[in-house]
C-alpha cells in the first residue's frame, strides 16, 4: 500500500474519531464518579463502560459498514483511505473499550482526582 495523501488524511481521521469516542467514554465516567456515592472505581468504570458500550458499538458498526462500501465500491482513489479507516475504527473501538479504562484503573485515579477544586481566593473565584 502507498503512503499518500488519502493516507494520511485516513489516519488523522481515525485519530479525531478515536479521541472523540474516548472523550464520551473518560465523560461517562467522570459523571458517574460525581454522582455514585458509594460505587468504588472498579465498579464506577465498569458502569460507565456498560453505559457507553452499545453508543460505540453501534457507531464503529456503522462506520465500519459505510467504509466497507467505500471500499468495494469507491474505486482505487479511496481504497488506500478506507482500508486504513477500516483498521483505524476496528483499533480505536477496541481500544475505547478494552484498554482506556483499565488504564485509569492502574493509574489509581479516584474520585477525588475528578472533583472541582474551589477557587481560595476570592479575586480568583469571579474568573471563569
Amino acid at each position: 500500500m502507498d503512503f499518500d495523501l488519502t493516507v494520511l488524511a485516513a489516519l488523522l481521521t481515525v485519530a479525531g474519531y478515536s479521541i472523540n469516542d474516548k472523550v464520551v467514554v473518560f465523560d461517562r465516567v467522570r459523571e458517574i464518579f460525581r454522582s455514585a456515592r458509594k460505587l468504588g472505581a472498579e465498579d464506577t468504570i465498569n458502569k460507565a463502560i456498560n453505559n457507553t458500550l452499545s453508543r460505540t458499538l453501534i457507531t464503529g458498526v456503522t462506520t465500519f459498514m459505510a467504509l466497507l462500501s467505500l471500499y468495494f465500491l469507491g474505486g482505487p482513489v479511496v481504497e488506500n483511505f478506507a482500508l486504513t479507516t477500516i483498521f483505524g475504527i476496528i483499533v480505536g473501538t477496541a481500544s475505547s473499550i478494552f484498554f482506556c479504562n483499565p488504564m485509569l484503573l492502574w493509574l489509581g485515579v479516584s474520585k477525588s482526582d475528578l472533583q472541582v477544586v474551589k477557587k481560595e481566593d476570592p479575586e480568583l473565584a469571579l474568573r471563569p
